[in-house]
């Protein structure tokens, strides 16, 4: 439901009453309390309902038969919902919480990452890349190969010798793609573009583009974005992204399997060294009838 483009919020309303049936049938079992977390996720990033979602991460962290560490999960998805609410403040208070309850823990690393993003939200790059220096090592793969990538673009886009005021106003429509205020974004991604022409952040604004179209089923929009990333922007690190997102939006959004296996071909040749290589090879064999479903 999530992956398919737009999203069926009656889908959506649906899963989440069926969350709550699962909880009400558990005897607040550990599934039954996951349950209700989730249906809290999907009522504030789904459903646009952020009250009831704060009521129901509220109780889940006065529910006495909750275990620490679902506690501090709980406690990071109430900073991400009080960052929609546009409540930074309250947000980095319970990552900060987790960080030292859950010290040199994957659940540690997570809120640090949180953290680090909230402050290059806010334009605080120095402060933000000290917490990703750290997380470059981190255990899990996923943290570290986040806070590796935001790092970078941190890096490429501030000078000692400039205002940062680009990557400020990148970093700031990417907050409003978060909180899903998805044509403020457009706007200042537009802006953008207008203002600093051949910018190192090109191939970043048209990345969040793509993503923003598809996200409201307009796949051909999305696909001319991603095209310009190939076309001028191939070997950078989101070159690979790009063509891997074409080949699947011809695949899964526009039912074009022809189109789709011509991509997912090239890119198999073009990105040997890709993390998504495993998966374009599976999707290729499929549509080209080695895989049968």
């Amino acid at each position: 439901m999530k992956n398919t483009y737009p999203v069926d919020l009656t889908e959506i309303q649906q899963l989440s009453e069926k969350y709550q049936q699962l909880y009400d049938f558990s005897n607040n079992s550990a599934h039954g309390l996951e349950a209700m977390r989730s249906k809290a996720l999907l009522q504030a990033f789904y459903l646009d309902n952020l009250p009831e979602a704060i009521r129901i991460l509220s109780r889940l962290l006065e529910n006495p038969r909750a275990s620490r560490a679902f506690n501090a999960t709980c406690k990071i998805d109430l900073g991400d919902i009080y960052l929609l609410f546009d409540k930074p403040w309250e947000s980095t208070l319970l990552y900060s919480q987790v960080e030292k309850a859950f010290e040199d823990s994957p659940l540690a690393y997570k809120a640090k990452l949180k953290n680090a993003k909230l402050h290059y939200y806010n334009g605080d790059f120095t402060l933000a890349k000290s917490h990703l220096d750290i997380l470059k090592v981190a255990t899990t793969r996923e943290i570290s190969n986040d806070a590796i990538s935001l790092s970078l673009l941190i890096s490429n886009n501030t000078y000692l010798d400039t205002v940062d005021l680009p990557l400020q106003k990148y970093a700031a429509a990417e907050l409003l793609i978060y909180q899903n205020k998805d044509d403020q974004a457009l706007q200042e991604l537009n802006q953008l573009l207008n203002k600093y022409p051949s910018h190192n952040l090109e191939d970043e604004i048209y990345w969040s583009k793509s993503k923003i179209f598809r996200e409201q089923a307009k796949p051909q929009q999305a696909l001319e974005m991603l095209q310009k990333i190939v076309r001028n922007h191939s070997t950078d690190i989101l070159g690979d992204d790009a063509y891997y997102t074409i080949a699947n939006i011809y695949e899964n959004d526009l039912q074009d399997a022809e189109k789709a296996q011509e991509y997912y071909g090239e890119f198999l040749k073009r990105y040997p060294g890709s993390v998504y290589i495993a998966q374009a090879r599976k999707n290729f064999r499929k549509l080209r009838g080695d895989i049968i479903n």
